[in-house]
């Protein structure tokens, strides 16, 4: 999936309107590692005679950023007065990034947007992961691939007794990972246990490697192994067997399914996830529904401290750990483990700022627009054509990004001559590479203040929106995307704050898990932003 944030950013030729200044305009991490956390400081100036007043600030990046802001608004910045905006850096995905921090401010001659450029060089310092430092798709799934392969095999029968004696003994007893019961060892195996593969032999697990890798070998009581046998995993509705919270039965749609207790669901999804990466989708097992629910369940059920010391412990036998319990990010960047790991290509432009409020007496001023990529291929500029433009106004192209890297910001800059009498419509079609369909933006220049958006951000665990509406607006609408391109309306709930001032509210509990894509529509107008929900 491929998305631009288009951002207006206006400025007279010879400063900035109502006598702004922001610095800086480029906030460079430079190159920091995963996991760390960075602060840098963004001031607002008012050299102006005029308040400024601080709308809002927003921060748009790719679904692997780690860009934040810790700032008031609204606030109001006095002539001669500065504002302070902290932006904070904590990334989990090593790969290099650019985001826009987006100030919407608001004087007696315009309201507009102001994008200052974030950008961070993520890298990995573990000599294992290193080699993962910028890759995604297929990339990141070869080199994966390499990293496990570099692994010894043993004979069944020895692993078999290893599952026992080292990997799962803890102070002389293990436990069935579908039910808790506990047994002591030796003997080995304790009686009622045997050994379960998590990849069903009867699916592709039969013979070496897979048989005798311990990444995916649990102990469990031979009452539950039977009763997986060689099921998918999937959740129980119609219950015909239940045991320390695992149960076995059909699911939602008639489907014969095991479902693991919730403590053992991550731990299995991410066995399941090793098994494919290492010796393929053996047989289909693992379906795109499948790796649905398992990838839901990776997320729900995080790794442990113990989870990380059975793959030290088996590192230390075979020789690799399982890169999915080391870092679970790297699944995100994964589009399927199962199936195609490569992200489908769905080029969409999506305009962010679609209302520009020019009051001033300045009639040549120009218009910056930033493009962020947050795709996972290149966006190829070929062309941009006007298609409206507002009575008395001319326009003049002045440069544009000709290619914009996954992950990126380009820009596009034009020069406006004159002013319209009156509310006016400015609209040019953006032309892309063969195979990527032409697209469209649309700006207002409006005279009088119309509708203003606060953009979708989360508080706590409701989703708000703040919403200033002029007499006669559009009633906002509010889409959902997933990074599966599943889509939903979702209907919020509605409340005045103070007068001219909505806010639309929806609990956390009633979006899609995982990173989603928003979009508010009032009329014409949208805006977008990424968020995830955990």
């Amino acid at each position: 999936m491929r998305h631009c944030f288009w951002i207006a950013f206006p400025f007279p030729v010879w400063a900035f309107w109502c006598g702004v200044v922001v610095e800086p305009d480029t906030v460079d991490f430079g190159t920091i590692a995963i996991g760390q956390e960075h602060r840098r400081v963004v001031w607002i100036h008012n050299t102006g005679a005029a308040d400024i007043e601080l709308r809002s600030v927003q921060v748009y990046q790719w679904a692997w950023g780690g860009f934040s802001v810790a700032v008031q608004t609204p606030q109001v910045v006095p002539p001669g007065g500065k504002v302070a905006i902290e932006v904070r850096t904590s990334f989990r995905h090593n790969v290099p990034t650019e985001g826009l921090l987006l100030l919407r401010l608001q004087c007696p001659e315009a309201d507009w947007t102001y994008p200052c450029l974030l950008r961070a060089y993520v890298e990995d310092p573990d000599s294992l992961y290193r080699g993962t430092n910028g890759l995604w798709g297929e990339a990141l799934r070869g080199y994966l691939q390499q990293v496990v392969r570099a692994q010894a095999v043993f004979p069944y029968d020895s692993v078999r007794s290893w599952v026992f004696r080292m990997v799962h003994n803890r102070g002389g007893r293990v436990e069935c990972v579908y039910t808790g019961q506990t047994a002591r060892v030796p003997p080995i195996p304790p009686q009622a246990f045997n050994v379960e593969h998590t990849w069903p032999r009867s699916r592709g697990a039969d013979t070496l490697p897979p048989l005798s890798d311990l990444h995916h070998l649990f102990p469990t009581l031979a009452e539950a192994n039977e009763r997986r046998s060689n099921l998918p995993f999937g959740l129980v509705r119609q219950i015909l067997w239940e045991l320390g919270g695992s149960r076995y039965g059909f699911d939602s749609v008639g489907r014969e399914v095991f479902e693991p207790r919730d403590g053992h669901k991550g731990d299995a999804a991410r066995a399941l996830f090793y098994v494919a990466l290492r010796y393929g989708n053996m047989t289909g097992f693992l379906t795109a529904g499948h790796e649905a629910l398992l990838r839901q369940w990776h997320w729900q059920d995080t790794v442990d401290e113990w989870e990380r010391e059975r793959t030290r412990r088996i590192a230390q036998l075979q020789g690799r750990a399982n890169p999915f319990v080391e870092r679970p990010q790297l699944v995100e960047r994964l589009y399927r483990i199962g199936g195609p790991a490569d992200a489908p290509v769905l080029p969409v432009v999506l305009p962010s700022d679609t209302l520009l409020e020019y009051r001033g007496q300045e009639r040549r001023w120009r218009l910056r627009l930033a493009c962020l990529n947050t795709g996972w291929t290149s966006v190829e500029l070929r062309g941009i054509e006007p298609l409206v433009l507002p009575d008395s106004v001319t326009v003049t192209w002045l440069s544009a990004d000709s290619s914009i890297a996954a992950g990126r910001v380009g820009w596009i800059s034009i020069e406006l001559s004159g002013k319209p009498a009156s509310d006016g419509t400015l609209r040019f079609r953006i032309r892309f590479a063969a195979g990527v369909r032409p697209l469209e933006v649309t700006f207002r220049i409006a005279a009088t203040t119309g509708a203003t958006v606060e953009p979708p951000h989360f508080r706590e665990d409701i989703l708000s929106v703040r919403w200033r509406a002029a007499l006669g607006t559009e009633t906002p609408r509010l889409f959902i995307y997933t990074l599966l391109g599943q889509s939903q309306e979702v209907v919020p709930l509605v409340r005045q704050t103070k007068v001219g001032e909505l806010e639309l509210q929806l609990p956390r509990h009633r979006l899609p898990r995982g990173w989603l894509l928003l979009c508010l529509k009032v009329g014409q107008q949208m805006w977008w932003t990424w968020t995830l929900n955990p």
